[in-house]
């Protein structure tokens, strides 16, 4: 494309709204000021900065620029936007009628999914939205894989009784196995992960140049074995369900199918060098479930074998295998879901199989029954008012946890005591109520679809967290980069790249006075 010679000139607020998105996605996961010890609490703090910051300079540029008669053409109309401030509202409401309005606001210690959080993000999107410009998606994309690689590097470590930052000092020698990296828990971890993962496989699969190509074949390979580190089935899924969006792309070909075959590989060789440094080297933890096969001789041995030669047809066949991708992804899908079914309804799967797919009370380590008790809380034991818009912002825990005898069966089921359904989904039914669950869902479809089109990447990031939420909860330094990726698939693309530097010398010149704004934020939390 042929540039003109005078470039339309960036959008009011413009720097102010690219710093607030790369500090999103770039410093808040890896913001870590005190180890483990309140993570949850400084990354909210440190997000309300974030927001508060943005907004005030892209509305003081915008009002500076609308006043000399320079005001951002109107984009394309899209009505993608309406449900957030709609379900803003929605929580509003249930927080104006909820039990415990305190926590209804801000949400309980040590998650702060109120409805705080809700509207912080929702300012951080409309401020993406209106005022970013100047940068193409993908560049703010790039950031955050880059991020997913160093965090997964500090993992390794970590996996292996490394511990460079001291983050550990709260813990026993041999506890804190559920804790890596910045992120937190392991499964925010994997999360984050189905937002870095997808990035890298499509720039993989876009690479221009073989140095490219090798670089984001390393960065796939690292970011994924991540999965392995983390052992969180719900990030395999997700992660999974994105690569697959990815590969349903109508240009793909087979060279680049080759790198993603050849990325699986080595991917299994990886796994299997994990699997022998875990017999010979003290590890944090066992490796659990997927992660516990990934890293056996067998199975990893075997899938590089059989996806290098699958890389070596796909280099040397003439004929498109695009055709093909479809038919092995469906297949794929109708045999999981046979899987499971044959093993919730039948015994002819072997017995390990059938008692990890096995849908019961102790059934994800605990999740049948909490799944099953949110949703009879729904349906029985609240008030038509409160099925529409809900409870407030994690107002379900009293109904979860109501008494002692409660405590003592999670305990038994669990080994811990789940305070919120472990499903963003039940979540919002139960917070939001069924309006707010609607609502959530078209705001992720709606994005998604948008996505496709204009950034790919954020699209398969968007459904990778939508799959594995199924399976998790919500915390700020996970969901505030959804809001951006959501916000990063409405931008027109720019005519030229301008601004790099400017936004990275911004968000390295606020960063110290930002985190002494959110360290004393996070004390009067």
């Amino acid at each position: 494309m042929r540039l003109p010679k005078k470039l339309h000139p960036c959008p009011p607020g413009a720097l102010a709204a690219n710093t607030a998105a790369l500090a999103a996605l770039v410093w808040l996961p890896l913001y870590m000021p005190c180890g483990y010890v309140g993570l949850v609490q400084h990354k909210f703090a440190l997000l309300l900065v974030i927001v508060l910051c943005a907004s005030a300079g892209a509305l003081v540029s915008w009002g500076y620029s609308a006043l000399h008669g320079r005001r951002r053409k109107p984009e394309h109309p899209s009505l993608s936007w309406l449900p957030l401030p709609l379900l803003c509202v929605d929580y509003a409401v249930a927080w104006l009628f909820a039990e415990n309005r305190h926590t209804a606001l801000w949400g309980r210690a040590g998650r702060y999914n109120g409805l705080v959080l809700l509207l912080a993000c929702t300012a951080l999107y409309f401020t993406v939205r209106l005022f970013a410009g100047g940068l193409p998606a993908g560049w703010f994309c790039r950031g955050l894989a880059y991020t997913g690689c160093g965090i997964t590097l500090l993992c390794w470590l970590n996996v292996f009784l490394c511990d460079p930052l001291d983050a550990y000092y709260t813990f026993l020698p041999d506890k804190g196995g559920l804790f890596l990296g910045t992120v937190g828990n392991t499964n925010f971890y994997g999360a984050f992960l189905c937002l870095c993962l997808p990035v890298c496989v499509w720039e993989l699969l876009h690479a221009d140049t073989r140095r490219r190509t090798v670089g984001w074949l390393a960065a796939s390979v690292l970011t994924a074995t991540g999965l392995t580190a983390a052992g969180c089935d719900a990030a395999w899924l997700g992660c999974g369900c994105a690569a697959a969006l990815l590969c349903l792309q109508k240009d793909l070909q087979n060279r680049q199918l080759a790198r993603l075959t050849a990325a699986l590989a080595v991917f299994g060789a990886a796994n299997a060098a994990a699997g022998l440094a875990g017999r010979l080297l003290p590890m944090r933890e066992e490796w659990r479930t997927v992660s516990a096969v990934v890293t056996s001789p067998l199975p990893a041995l075997g899938g590089v074998m059989v996806f290098a030669v699958l890389t070596m047809l796909l280099r040397r066949t003439r004929r498109t295998a695009r055709r093909a991708v479809p038919a092995v992804i469906g297949a794929a899908a109708a045999l999981g879901v046979l899987t499971v079914v044959l093993a919730n309804r039948t015994n002819l799967l072997p017995a390990e199989l059938c008692e990890a797919l096995r849908f019961c009370d102790t059934w994800g380590s605990g999740r049948g029954y909490v799944w099953r008790r949110s949703w009879e809380i729904w349906r029985d034991d609240i008030t038509l008012f409160q099925r529409l818009f809900g409870l407030g912002g994690e107002g379900c825990y009293e109904h979860l946890v109501p008494d002692a005898g409660t405590v003592q069966l999670m305990r038994e089921l669990s080994g811990d005591v789940m305070d919120s359904p472990h499903n963003v989904y039940l979540q919002h039914l139960l917070c939001g109520g069924a309006v707010g669950l609607a609502l959530w869902a078209v705001f992720l479809a709606q994005h998604i679809r948008r996505g496709l089109k204009s950034c790919p990447a954020a699209a398969a990031a968007l459904l990778g967290y939508a799959v594995q939420a199924v399976f998790s909860i919500d915390m700020p330094a996970v969901l505030a980069p959804v809001f951006v990726l959501a916000a990063l698939c409405t931008l027109p693309k720019p005519l030229a790249r301008r601004g790099e530097w400017r936004t990275l010398a911004a968000l390295a010149a606020l960063a110290l006075p930002a985190a002494w704004l959110a360290d004393a934020l996070a004390q009067r939390l």
